[in-house]
């Protein structure tokens, strides 16, 4: 049985997904797996390439029908692991694929470009921008994008955010604007761009 999964509900496909194995994947899709079976804890062949960076097994799963925005039981989907972990072609091919730009996270609320915008990953800003990303979309918390990025230091990030219409007086649930959180820790370069 192709889909058997281990205790987990791991299949071979995810396992080949996650190691980089691109032979076996394919192998497996021409097989006829199932690629969007997820396991116990809702990832998928698609989200585990995509955590770990295999874009070559992400086009694949793509070209053989992957669901983009399938997410697992946190509300995480594939392009969210991409835009976090930094991994540019993946989250631009998962974008070009047509995957949904905004999907949230189910605790918490952030979206591929907040985590993006957090984790200092400017080129998959640039390309979640492009792809129509609501800039102003908040988190549970009320967090944005550009607060995140001034809090954390990620200058050429706000830049970017600003440049592409985000409202800088925007305040999250505890009252605090991007200009606050950047003057709270010590980013005086962020506070004169804000």
């Amino acid at each position: 049985d192709i889909d058997k999964a281990d205790n987990n509900g791991a299949t071979a496909l995810m396992m080949a997904s996650g190691e980089g194995d691109i032979a076996s994947v394919k192998a497996l899709i021409q097989a006829g797996a199932d690629i969007d079976k997820a396991t116990n804890t809702g990832w998928t062949a698609l989200m585990a390439a995509s955590q770990e960076g295999h874009a070559a097994i992400v086009e694949a799963l793509i070209q053989a029908g992957a669901d983009l925005d399938k997410a697992n039981n946190n509300g995480v989907t594939a392009l969210m692991m991409a835009s976090e972990n930094g991994h540019d072609a993946i989250a631009e091919a998962l974008l070009q694929a047509g995957a949904d730009v905004d999907k949230a996270i189910i605790n918490g609320g952030a979206t591929a470009l907040i985590a993006a915008s957090g984790e200092g990953h400017a080129a998959i800003v640039e390309a979640l921008l492009q792809a129509g990303a609501d800039i102003d979309k908040a988190a549970n918390n009320g967090a944005t994008a550009l607060m995140i990025a001034s809090e954390k230091g990620h200058g050429a990030i706000v830049e970017a955010l600003i440049q592409a219409g985000a409202d800088i007086d925007k305040a999250g649930y505890n009252g605090a604007t991007a200009l606050i959180a950047a003057s709270g820790m010590g980013h005086g370069a962020i506070v004169e761009a804000l």
